[in-house]
């Protein structure tokens, strides 16, 4: 990595073992200090990089942490080159870890202006924050993506306003902190470590927050899901789809799959999703009433999702490809009860809320296929459900895995599949279209053909 030699205003580049340095998290401006700006030695190119709006914000993080008795500082807009790729996406991979371990990290709020107060704030004061805590919750810095690792990951946080005017730190305020961000405050006030929370819990936390370029919604995740995985600008949003498959990779945890959707469902192709969600805003139902009140939101109908704890099974395995989710061992039954849920299906995950059982409620799409239906809604059983072993299924299924593929098949003009038409056991399609003057026909396919 590469740091910013105080004394010397220079970069100097470390391959292991860095000295103690002091980091700054900030929302980038339109005329930024870049790598190539601090590359070129020349007097002249020093002078024409100290005239950029950019350089107030390196001075002030130099000039802080010169008090704070550091020697170096680390700043995303110069310390790397991007117009490396490789570079760029192992410094991404990377910058979880980098905030980890930085001294120190300074919060720099260039839209806050603190208050006189002739002292620093404090969680306990109900006026000041009175006067100041919409203005402090308000600053761009809360809505940005990248800026969630850098709240979570550092061992402390401090923030300023744009005259560098310290506010607080951030275990002073972890409570506060809370109520704005839907962050746990034992995150905050370092009790608890970001990475020991379900990944859906995770996800919550980067609902609303937004990114320049679509991607970079799910790489700036990569760090806090404890994933690594190239870079490939222009897939667009497809890339938290992608980072999806490699927490079910990577990880065993089937909160991921329990998000409840916001979006409306007033056609059939909308009370039907895929499995994996759109982006970081449907995992919104995980975030803590406390945010919602001081947000002054409301949940829209998603189901509420608190103190889930993941339940591993030995018995059961979740795999990705190209195909879908493959589900081996989840046990399923049908879901019967009320005229809506005729053919639903209910797939129990290996997650307990408040110790009861928790599933999806699945809608075949084709033999073997399932969408989830009700998106916005879970299914949370008793502690022990009460069901006969006769309807209990746990034969491998396939999810499809976003919305495309449901619409694939819910629009396919050819074949429809229907769930409770059986020979001998086997799911079979049948043609709606005459063609040719030929019948309506039924057609048996072997169910180890879509496994």
């Amino acid at each position: 990595m590469r740091l910013i030699n105080i004394k010397t205003l220079q970069l100097e580049e470390f391959t292991i073992n860095p000295p103690q340095y002091a980091i700054l998290s900030h929302t980038w401006g339109v005329d930024e200090v870049t790598f190539a700006d601090f590359s070129n030695p020349s007097r002249r190119a020093r002078r024409a990089r100290q005239r950029k709006s950019g350089w107030a914000k390196i001075a002030g993080v130099c000039k802080q942490a010169l008090k704070d008795k550091y020697d170096y500082v680390w700043v995303d807009t110069c310390c790397i080159d991007k117009s490396s790729s490789t570079e760029l996406s192992e410094a991404i991979n990377s910058m979880y870890s980098w905030y980890a371990h930085s001294g120190i990290c300074y919060a720099y709020l260039e839209d806050v202006a603190y208050p006189s107060l002739g002292r620093r704030l404090s969680a306990r004061e109900d006026q000041a924050w009175y006067d100041f805590g919409q203005p402090f919750a308000n600053s761009r810095w809360y809505r940005r993506g990248w800026t969630l690792q850098e709240l979570v990951a550092p061992r402390s946080v401090t923030f300023y306003d744009k005259s560098w005017v310290h506010i607080a730190n951030r275990s002073e305020i972890a409570g506060r902190l809370s109520q704005i961000t839907g962050i746990p405050s034992d995150v905050l006030g370092i009790r608890m470590t970001a990475r020991s929370y379900p990944v859906g819990h995770r996800l919550s936390w980067a609902a609303g927050r937004r990114t320049t370029r679509p991607e970079d919604i799910a790489y700036s995740l990569m760090g806090l899901l404890n994933i690594n995985m190239p870079l490939l600008y222009g897939e667009g949003t497809k890339a938290f789809l992608r980072l999806q498959e490699e927490v079910l990779r990577q990880h065993e945890d089937d909160s991921l799959f329990l998000w409840c959707s916001a979006r409306g469902c007033d056609d059939r192709l909308s009370q039907l999703r895929g499995l994996l969600a759109d982006s970081p805003d449907d995992f919104a139902n995980f975030l803590d009433n406390r945010y919602y009140t001081f947000r002054r939101m409301e949940r829209k109908g998603q189901r509420a999702v608190t103190d889930i704890r993941p339940s591993p099974a030995l018995n059961t395995a979740v795999s990705v490809d190209s195909r879908g989710v493959r589900f081996d061992g989840h046990e399923k039954r049908p879901q019967v009860s009320g005229p809506e849920n005729n053919g639903m299906w209910l797939c129990q995950m290996n997650c307990r809320i408040f110790g009861r059982p928790v599933s999806l409620y699945l809608q075949p799409v084709g033999p073997y296929r399932y969408g989830r239906a009700r998106p916005s809604d879970i299914f949370i059983g008793s502690e022990h459900n009460s069901c006969e072993p006769a309807e209990i299924r746990t034969e491998p299924i396939i999810l499809l895995k976003n919305d495309d593929a449901v619409r694939r098949h819910l629009l396919d003009e050819e074949h429809v599949y229907v769930s409770n038409v059986h020979e001998g056991g086997s799911p079979c399609t049948i043609s709606t279209f005459e063609r040719d003057g030929l019948p309506v026909r039924f057609q048996y396919v072997s169910p180890t053909s879509f496994l």
